[in-house]
């Protein structure tokens, strides 16, 4: 059986390393990070108030499977 990295899910050590390294160590964040990628600001938004257009992007095809119209629920804002 082939073992194979998949990223932020799992790693692939040998068992040796384990040992060697990491002192017996099974800490799961030691071989994988499952955190999310870090939000970006949109500096402009924080000054002025608001939600970034950026978000609304990323969510207007989730909105969209659920009926919701975003354009309906956002107007754009020149600042």
């Amino acid at each position: 059986m082939a073992f194979a990295d998949v990223p932020s899910f799992a790693t692939v050590v040998e068992a040796r390393a384990i040992m060697e390294v990491e002192a017996g160590n099974l800490n799961i964040r030691r071989y994988a990070d499952s955190s999310p990628p870090p939000e970006p600001h949109d500096v402009r938004a924080h000054l002025h108030g608001g939600v970034p257009v950026a978000e609304i992007d990323a969510i207007r095809a989730h909105a969209g499977a659920q009926g919701l119209t975003l354009d309906d629920l956002f107007c754009a804002r020149h600042v």
